[in-house]
């Protein structure tokens, strides 16, 4: 009698709880997928059954509980979960990979007006490498526009897995393009230098007020 009646008040707050674990799947932020939503139906039914033997077998209904119902609810739970957080790091990731772009225009741009500046003042400034293409910058950004239209559609795991790839190649290319621009900034950071020491010698000419000396000129 005593075991009845401990399994009684533990199966009225076990069932409740399951009853509040379903509802909660089912309106959640996360959507079921098709094969989810059948099973927490079969989940459901099941519970209701168990619902209506509580009165006749409380001890063996507990038990079926814990080793049928329950465990089948913390499953779906966890999938779902799992998906949601999957679905988070899929955003983060494609808002970064938008900035990521946009830095890496903003970065070819620099290095493009880098190389036409080192063509202009740089003697044999012809053999400093070239910037990146804008079509390459462009097939990148396609890439991301597919990867964001399949994401809308509902593909999470096949976008997840592009984005890993398209990080991949435009991490390459971010690398090739500050290779690029490195380059070509060194010899027009050189050519700065040299203008400012040559200023400051004629600053320094004209302090000793020697500034008119031919030999000084001509050096």
């Amino acid at each position: 009698v005593l075991a009845i009646d401990a399994a009684w008040r533990k199966l009225g707050g076990t069932v409740g709880d399951a009853s509040r674990q379903i509802a909660a799947l089912r309106s959640g932020p996360e959507p079921l997928e098709e094969a989810e939503v059948q099973e927490l139906d079969g989940v459901d039914h099941a519970l209701g059954l168990r619902r209506a033997q509580v009165q006749s077998d409380p001890l063996g209904t507990s038990l079926d509980l814990e080793s049928v119902v329950l465990p089948a609810i913390g499953r779906l739970k966890a999938l779902v979960e799992a998906r949601a957080a999957v679905r988070r790091q899929t955003e983060d990731g494609l808002s970064a990979a938008q900035a990521k772009l946009q830095g890496l225009r903003e970065l070819n741009r620099d290095a493009s007006e880098a190389w036409t500046e080192a063509q202009e003042k740089i003697t044999g400034a012809g053999e400093l490498p070239a910037p990146l293409s804008d079509a390459k910058i462009e097939s990148l950004s396609e890439w991301l526009d597919r990867l964001r239209e399949k994401y809308e559609g509902g593909m999470l795991r096949p976008v997840a897995v592009g984005l890993q790839n398209w990080n991949s190649a435009a991490g390459n290319c971010v690398s090739d393009v500050q290779k690029i621009h490195a380059a070509n900034s060194a010899p027009l950071d050189l050519r700065k230098e040299l203008r400012g020491r040559l200023n400051a010698l004629k600053a320094k000419a004209q302090a000793y007020r020697v500034e008119e000396d031919a030999g000084l000129r001509a050096l």
